[in-house]
């Protein structure tokens, strides 16, 4: 007896484990030209992901593939952290809050925390592919259109060089029609959150 009810309260655990274990989803390219891989994150419309899931922060796993480098991008509103899980990684930052541009070189198992508003590279300056794990705080959003267009993002990304986007004062053209601020955010959110509602809708 005592056997069987240890089997089942095993059973109860592996069933409770639904809602908690999650896996890595199929990636895909995004505007700074690296590769994503959202599993914890129902705020991004473009991740497939439910909603239910925490809105403190979200978690991606990224590719950036050998002598590769993202394009110099900045997260107004939330913060980033990057850790390198494979490989090295060279993180450049910048920005208003930071007049000495700074260049960190990450190893396995290191991580750097990137404040809302400071402006962002990330170089594989290797062979080897680098893979990087992605804790954004709160949680990060992006919404689309119905034809998948993206309408709101929490990252601006840009096509100016460092000492292009310094000699205008860190205010490219792009981050000021970007106009990303809390309010937009939540509308973003709510439209993501409407159309999670009615996808389940359908689906009932």
């Amino acid at each position: 007896m005592d056997g069987e009810r240890e089997s089942d309260e095993w059973a109860d655990i592996e069933n409770a484990a639904a809602g908690v274990l999650f896996e890595i989803t199929k990636g895909f390219e995004v505007a700074d030209t690296t590769t994503v891989f959202p599993f914890l994150n129902g705020n991004d419309a473009k991740s497939g992901l439910p909603r239910g899931l925490p809105e403190s922060f979200s978690m991606t796993v990224g590719l950036i593939h050998p002598k590769r480098s993202s394009k110099i991008h900045v997260h107004p509103v939330v913060m980033q952290v990057t850790m390198v899980l494979d490989g090295s990684l060279e993180v450049r930052l910048g920005g208003p809050s930071m007049p000495t541009r700074r260049r960190l070189q990450l190893s396995q198992n290191q991580a750097v925390l990137v404040r809302p508003g400071t402006f962002l590279q990330l170089v594989n300056t290797t062979l080897l592919p680098c893979r990087t794990l992605y804790v954004v705080g709160p949680a990060y959003v992006a919404d689309v259109d119905e034809h998948g267009n993206v309408t709101y993002e929490d990252a601006v990304t840009l096509d100016e060089p460092w000492d292009e986007l310094a000699a205008l004062d860190w205010k490219p053209t792009r981050l000021q029609e970007a106009n990303v601020t809390p309010e937009r955010r939540r509308a973003a959110l709510s439209s993501v959150r409407a159309r999670q509602a009615a996808s389940e809708h359908r689906g009932s």
